[in-house]
């Protein structure tokens, strides 16, 4: 295992980062900066995706950067993300990107550590305060997850299929709060969530602290094979999800069937009659699903386009700061783009 690291965490905001934060400090308050400020955040695999995650929280200022990669740059680094660069050919992917990360602020602490994820232990994922894995496999997946449920810390899950993505959120329990004009009941709040506390503000409005409880990646992965995560939609609703969630669904049942081989290895044709399938378990209509979308979705399995990964990217950093910030109503559980038909719908799982 070989580490790297650049910067100095220290544990107080100084007057230079106030300075520095000053704009986004009026936004959220000095609290959750310093919540930020104080983070330690593990990040699986640099990628295109983890680019554009990475490059928000640095310059939002959280407090330490862990990035795991044992990945050795390949030409399709060099067309999607810009961490690394020419001179960069046959290097590790995270020792690479390490110095222009570091660029991005000197207040943050970025550090690399080139091991195989399922050598990671819950010893080592325990120290984070959240963690988020980009293009892994299933079994790298399940693996980081169980180590996250032992360890009750906070994960994101990414993938991306050319103009296809997803994530799963696991925040476990979360204590949030949001700013609301009206006096806050359990009539007014998300469904999934508890009213824990109301506080009139100067400003007449009403800050409200809510907690909720988010399902591990293991569970989830159970339900996806039930008709049980989309039971409660409507007809017209059902037909509306994207094809690519019940094909990704399929490829993870696959390879939780057939251990050692990836779906990525399936004929189109193959592909498409396990996806029927997959519809038929989930009581999904079999037209949201065809043999050209999952030729589309198969040939681009773990394709990182620079667009896609820009969108759900940023989207994954936005949510990450608000979960350090304690703000906003959070993702609840799965979030998806289609970049075919421009959606992102969520589901809860």
């Amino acid at each position: 295992m070989t580490e790297t690291s650049v910067g100095k965490t220290e544990n107080t905001i100084s007057a230079d980062e106030v300075a520095l934060y000053d704009r986004q400090i009026r936004l959220w308050g000095m609290e959750s900066q310093a919540r930020m400020r104080n983070s330690k955040i593990l990040l699986i695999n640099i990628g295109a995706v983890a680019n554009e995650i990475v490059k928000d929280l640095v310059l939002a200022g959280i407090g330490s950067l862990t990035i795991v990669d044992a990945h050795v740059t390949s030409d399709a680094d060099f067309g999607a993300q810009f961490f690394v660069q020419e001179g960069d050919e046959n290097k590790n992917r995270g020792e690479s990107a390490l110095p222009r990360i570091s660029q991005l602020n000197r207040h943050v602490t970025v550090e690399t550590v080139d091991k195989v994820i399922l050598d990671l232990d819950k010893e080592f994922v325990g120290k984070f305060d959240l963690v988020v894995i980009t293009q892994a496999t299933l079994k790298e997946i399940v693996h980081i997850t169980t180590l996250c449920e032992e360890t009750d810390t906070t994960n994101i899950c990414v993938g991306i299929s050319g103009l296809f993505s997803y994530a799963f959120i696991d925040f476990r329990e979360y204590t949030y709060k949001i700013e609301t004009p009206n006096k806050p009941s359990t009539m007014s709040i998300p469904e999934q969530a508890t009213l824990v506390g109301t506080v009139e503000l100067e400003t007449g409005n009403y800050s409200a602290s809510l907690k909720q409880s988010f399902k591990p990646f293991k569970q989830v992965l159970e339900a996806v094979q039930t008709p049980k995560p989309f039971a409660h939609m409507r007809p017209k609703h059902k037909s509306r999800i994207p094809g690519y969630v019940p094909l990704l669904f399929t490829g993870w049942e696959y390879e939780q069937t057939n251990p050692g081989k990836s779906w990525g290895d399936l004929s189109a044709k193959e592909f498409h009659e396990l996806g029927v399938e997959q519809c038929s378990k989930l009581q999904l209509p079999l037209g949201i699903i065809s043999e050209e979308l999952a030729q589309q979705v198969l040939t681009s399995k773990d394709a990182e386009i620079a667009t896609t990964a820009s969108i759900m990217g940023g989207g994954i950093a936005q949510e990450v700061l608000n979960y350090l910030a304690r703000s906003q109503i959070p993702i609840d559980n799965f979030y998806v783009f289609d970049g075919i038909n421009g959606e992102s719908p969520i589901y809860r799982l």
